[in-house]
């Protein structure tokens, strides 16, 4: 019989590996196993990749659909996340509804000195496709991908020009649906 422990480390494990494959071949749909049934208004898939990349070192922003007590209770209990910031100074910011998506300039998107000082987004969509089809290319990508995220507002894909063109500054981002999730590190652009 397998212990708790052992089931939890292996679980981390297995969600770090989908999220070092989805920035590894960005805008591919990867599954990811659920572990822990998720507070209300966050998919099961968010909910793991937060138990896996936050820790009490880290800051975090929620947006209104997240920033209740019931998910500040879980990070804080589960991760001893007890730094909830300003979207400007987050590490990690998780974002529960994509259409209210703040303007990308309002997180940081580090120093020339410290570009790993940026924020990671953390993105509910609705699914990872029917969405506006997009042309992408960059590392990690064999020529060209089309991925067309559902849920997004229209001005997203003009302001990640923007952002893609600061690197190696820049966010990085990760999409979810209920049980998937899709890279998109700032090193992606957008062709047309």
């Amino acid at each position: 019989m397998t212990s708790s422990f052992s089931q939890s480390a292996h679980h981390t494990q297995s969600t770090f590996r989908a999220v070092l494959g989805a920035f590894s071949y960005p805008g591919t749909i990867i599954r990811i196993e659920p572990f822990a049934a998720s507070p209300a208004g966050m998919f099961d898939s968010l909910f793991a990749v937060a138990l896996c990349l936050l820790d009490g070192e880290t800051s975090v922003w929620l947006d209104c659909a997240l920033d209740t007590e019931e998910v500040r209770d879980l990070l804080r209990l589960q991760n001893g996340v007890t730094n909830l910031s300003e979207a400007s100074a987050a590490d990690f910011a998780l974002i529960g509804n994509s259409q209210a998506l703040p303007d990308l300039r309002a997180f940081r998107c580090g120093t020339l000195l410290e570009p790993n000082l940026s924020t990671t987004l953390l993105i509910q969509v609705p699914s990872l496709s029917g969405g506006e089809p997009v042309l992408l290319s960059g590392p990690g990508i064999k020529g060209e991908k089309t991925v067309s995220p559902s849920g997004l507002p229209k001005w997203f894909w003009s302001t990640w020009e923007h952002n893609a063109s600061l690197f190696p500054l820049g966010l990085d981002v990760i999409f979810f649906d209920d049980a998937n999730l899709m890279g998109l590190p700032r090193s992606t652009r957008r062709k047309r």
